[in-house]
């Protein structure tokens, strides 16, 4: 069911960086001095950020806290995918799943996977026994997955925002960026903090106690543990193309043109 063994010498650990942060508020800067003179795309881009400015700095500042807080927590660390959306999944004639495109695969919290399916309720009673049965009971926080949704939301935002201002170059990439950010980012906003509680009412069920205190084992903040449960348990398909039905640099808007 999966490649050859892939051994990586120095693997990226999750810092919980915001290593988009400079380019998305030099963008908004960028974004005041459009003019009519500009081509469409970034005039209508300027048209629906420049009113929600403030709302995204506010998102940003609640980035930073949500931050503060998943640093804190000393969360256990496990192999994560970290882009798991339904282009990098595929199940063959067997029933078999495979995840495809590992190339921003990390060492990090599982919230960093799990973020992708805890907003859906048929998760914690689908996906989440299975994930467990497979690797082992793993403690969660409201905070992380927070920090998670907030971050992938701005960095998202970010990717399409500078591709439109300095990259694209027609008229149909730029609708397809404004596109992505109307629907995977602005319609979504009013939804985080409803979803960041749903996942703490969630946990609170779940583990009968607060989910923000007593569920990692008395380690201290800012300590990293690898869980060995979790070596050697994924399906790595790799190749050229990342397997069929990965999401190119194209269509992915965390893969900036170079």
């Amino acid at each position: 069911k999966s490649t050859s063994k892939i051994e990586v010498e120095h693997p990226f650990y999750e810092r919980f960086d915001i290593v988009f942060e400079n380019d998305l508020l030099n963008s908004l800067d960028v974004l005041s001095g459009i003019t009519s003179g500009d081509h469409n795309g970034k005039q209508e881009l300027r048209n629906l950020l420049l009113p929600r400015k403030d709302e995204i700095l506010t998102h940003l500042h609640r980035l930073k806290e949500l931050q503060s807080l998943a640093r804190a927590t000393g969360k256990e660390m496990v192999v994560c995918h970290t882009d798991l959306h339904g282009e990098n999944l595929m199940m063959d004639d067997q029933g078999n799943l495979y995840i495809l495109d590992w190339e921003g695969a990390m060492i990090a919290p599982p919230e960093h996977d799990l973020f992708f399916f805890a907003w859906d309720d048929s998760s914690w009673e689908l996906f989440l026994p299975n994930y467990e049965g497979e690797f082992g009971p793993v403690n969660l926080d409201s905070n992380v997955f927070g920090f998670y949704y907030y971050r992938r939301s701005l960095e998202d935002l970010t990717a399409w925002v500078v591709r439109i201002l300095h990259y694209n170059t027609s008229e149909e990439q730029d609708q397809a960026d404004l596109r992505g950010i109307v629907e995977d980012c602005v319609s979504g906003w009013p939804y985080l903090e409803m979803t960041i509680r749903k996942i703490e009412a969630r946990l609170t069920q779940r583990d009968g106690s607060n989910p923000r205190q007593g569920r990692e084992g008395g380690r201290e903040g800012g300590e990293t543990v690898i869980n060995p449960g979790l070596e050697g348990k994924v399906v790595l398909v790799t190749g050229a193309n990342h397997g069929i039905g990965a999401a190119t640099a194209q269509d992915s808007p965390r893969t900036l043109p170079t």
